[in-house]
């Protein structure tokens, strides 16, 4: 038996994965409320728990998340299409992909307004914009 999917429309898959990562931060907050009041029970009977570390971190993932801001790490063998992907993961073709290695450099992408392509250099230069347009 063969299944089709039916293709969705790309602004409400976004806006579902908005719903998710808002509830996701809301649940975060739940689970640090509930760690600070273990720690303050465990103060008053037994000593602290030793969670704020913990709770540090997930008041930090829920802020991240709440802003939009999460990190997808995507690690494979050379010209196994990790670059493919993200161009298909974001809906243009911003990464190059060829038949040849093309992206061996440590590549971050980040949401803004306008497309631009800024290089770090790890001798000390500051950060130079580079012409989108060369690529």
């Amino acid at each position: 038996m063969t299944t089709t999917r039916q293709p969705t429309d790309f602004f409400s898959d976004l806006d579902r994965v908005a719903k998710v990562r808002r509830q996701m931060a809301d649940d975060l907050s739940t689970m640090v409320e509930v760690a600070l009041e273990a720690e303050a029970i465990g103060a008053e009977q037994s000593g602290q728990m030793g969670l704020a570390q913990t709770i540090e971190d997930m008041e930090s993932a829920s802020r991240n998340l709440r802003q939009g801001v999460f990190r997808l790490l995507v690690l494979g063998d050379m010209k196994r299409g990790k670059s493919t992907f993200l161009n298909a993961l974001i809906g243009e073709n911003l990464l190059p992909s060829d038949v040849n290695p093309c992206t061996a450099l440590l590549t971050i992408l980040r949401y803004g307004p306008e497309i631009k392509i800024t290089g770090h250099f790890l001798d000390g230069q500051p950060p130079e914009v580079l012409s989108f347009e060369a690529f």
